[in-house]
Parts: structure tokens; sequence; C-alpha cells
């Protein structure tokens, strides 16, 4: 479909009305041609009708003409038309898209600004903080769910200090070669360099403290402080007390991490060895029941054997014996439980004791109360 423009619609608008003026003009002609049969008379009557015919029917072809191409023009025109208020909508909504567009545009531009701007400060504040020895490392206590958060609480109290100024206490009034900026130039430096060696003796006791060295770590710690304090005395410098507090309570978090991880540790060695225990009791048991089974089956054989020979005396030990090894037996299937591993070294002392007249071990181990 062809895409009119203004121009194009003025166009036809123009063909339209010359076609009107063509009928009109036609319309007066035929009146005039008429007007003029009725004045003529004899035998020009006849041709001039003739004539006036063929100029109607010429006429009326031509208006037929005209019409169509009017009807041609004025389709067009509205097809043109359409396309043109199509080809409009089109535009405005491309506007609008593209006045979305510019807004979301704008909207991350302003949110990438304020990133930047955040970012900006952190990256000061990180240089400030590199300035003094604080880096953001990773504290063993950090992996402990019950101590992570006083862990955190603690270091962001002590970046709040650094950031504030407030972990370093010195003199505000102190003057070098007569000059109190050059004096309070002094100073920070001073006490930036302090803290810097401050902050790297603490960082350090925190990642190699370990249990049962943690008096060692907070020695090394207060020795970091009290040195601070001689070297600074000029200037009256020494690390704030809430701020060394600070320290020495993530120092001790940490110990505390170390300590558990350690009896931690220890519980499962331990656990490993009654395992190991229990395991090593279990075999022997299995191998004494098998033992007595065995025991138990060679004195019914023989009992058997007696009893066949009339040997009633004889076969009453027999019986006494059986009934010992079958007690033993009893005692340790009754029930169905499984004892634990004392139980069943007592259990093995006892069966040894019967079977062959002498103690197991040395000291015999009791069995618990709720044990078979």
């Amino acid at each position: 479909m062809p895409i009119f423009g203004g121009k194009q619609i003025a166009e036809l608008q123009q063909k339209l009305a010359i076609g009107e003026q063509q009928y009109n003009d036609a319309q007066r002609t035929i009146a005039e041609l008429s007007g003029l049969i009725e004045r003529a008379g004899g035998g020009e009557i006849t041709r001039m009708r003739a004539l006036v015919e063929q100029t109607r029917r010429e006429q009326e072809a031509a208006i037929a003409s005209l019409r169509q191409q009017h009807e041609q023009y004025a389709k067009q025109l509205a097809q043109g038309q359409a396309a043109a208020e199509k080809r409009l909508r089109d535009i405005n909504m491309e506007v609008e898209r593209s006045a979305a567009k510019l807004e979301r545009v704008k909207a991350k531009t302003m949110e990438q600004k304020a990133e930047l701007h955040a970012l900006g400060i952190r990256y000061d504040e990180g240089i400030k903080m590199l300035d003094v020895g604080w880096t953001d490392y990773e504290s063993p206590a950090a992996s402990s769910v019950a101590l992570k958060g006083q862990l955190d609480e603690v270091r962001a109290t002590i970046k709040e200090m650094i950031r504030t100024g407030a972990a370093v206490d010195a003199s505000e009034t102190f003057t070098f070669n007569d000059s109190k900026a050059k004096g309070r130039k002094f100073v920070h430096d001073m006490a930036k360099m302090m803290l810097r060696a401050y902050n790297a003796e603490a960082e350090n006791c925190v990642l190699t403290v370990k249990a049962g060295n943690g008096n060692v770590a907070r020695n090394r710690l207060e020795r970091a402080r009290d040195q601070i304090v001689k070297l600074g005395a000029l200037i009256n410098l020494q690390i704030n007390f809430h701020y060394h507090r600070l320290r020495i309570k993530e120092l001790e978090l940490t110990l505390q991490y170390q300590n558990a991880k350690k009896a931690e540790k220890e519980a499962e060695r331990e656990e490993r060895a009654r395992l190991r225990e229990q395991a090593r009791a279990e075999k022997e048991l299995r191998a004494e029941r098998e033992r007595l089974e065995k025991e138990r089956q060679h004195y019914l054989n023989v009992l058997k054997a007696v009893e066949e020979a009339g040997n009633s005396t004889e076969a009453e030990k027999l019986r006494q014996q059986l009934a010992e090894i079958e007690e033993g037996i009893n005692d340790v299937e009754t029930g169905g439980q499984q004892p634990c591993w004392i139980c069943l070294r007592h259990l093995e002392h006892w069966v040894f004791r019967r079977t062959y007249g002498q103690d197991r071990y040395d000291t015999p181990p009791r069995p618990h109360g709720s044990c078979p």
C-alpha cells in the first residue's frame, strides 16, 4: 500500500475539483444546445438533434469516466489518509517508547552515579583503614554460628572507632618549631604509624592463637600497647583503652572458638577409641561365645556317653558344669540387648573366671546398672 503524504493528498483533491468543473461545463453545453435546437427550424432540426444526442452520449461517457476517476481518487485519498494516520500512530508510539527508554536510562544513570558515589566513599574508607593497618581478614571464629554475631559486632565497633579517630589518644596542644599546624601533623602521622603497628600485632595474634596459648597472645598485645605508650610519651600518645579492650575481646572470641574446636577433636578422638575398644571387646566376646558353645556341645556328648555307661556320679558333675556354661551364655544373650564395652569386658572376665578358675584382668571392670 502506498504511503501518502500531504503533497499526494493535495494532488488528489485538485484532480477531484477539476473533474467536478468539467461535469458542470458539460451540463451547461447540453443546455445551450437544447436552446439552439428550439430556436432552429426546418431540416436542420433533425441534424441538430442527432448532434445533440451524440454530444449527450459523449458527455455522459465523459461524466461516467469522471465519476469513476472521482471514486478512484476518493478511495486513494481515504487509503492515503488511513496510511498517514497509521504512520502517525506508529510515530507516536515510537516516540512514547523512546521517551520511556530515555526515562529508564536516566534512572539507571542516577543509580550508577549513586553506586559510584558509595563506591568512592568505601574506597576512601578502605584507604584510610589500610593506612592504619586494618584489613578485613577472615577471623577463625567467623565460621562459628554461636560466635559470629558477637564477632561481627566487635569488629564493627573497632572499624567505627578507626573511622572517627577514637582508636588513639594523643595531645592536641603539641607544637613543632613553634607551629601548631606542624605539631598537629606530627601527632597525626605518629598516631597513624603507631596504630598501624598495633593493629598488625593484633591481627597476627588473632590469626595465630591456638588452644592452650591464649595467655601468650594476650601478653603480646599488652606489650605492644605498653611500647606505644613509651614511644609516644612526648605527645601523650596511647591506644585508647576501650579500643584495646575490643581487640582483646576479638582475641578471646577466637580463643574460645579454638578451645571448642580442640575439645571437639578430643571428643571425636575419644569416641573413635571407645568404638575401637567396643569392637575389640565384642569380637572377643563372640569368640568366647563360640568357644563356650563348642565346650557345651563337647560336655553334652560326654554326658551322653557317661549316662549310657551308667556312671551317675560323673554325669551329675557334667550336668553342673553344663549348667554353669549355659548360665554364662544366657547372661550374654538375655533380653537381646547390646551391652556397652565396659559390661562386655565384665562378662568376658566373669566367663573366663568360671571356666579357668582365675581372673581375666587384675582389676575386673564393673558393669553399668542399666546394662544386661
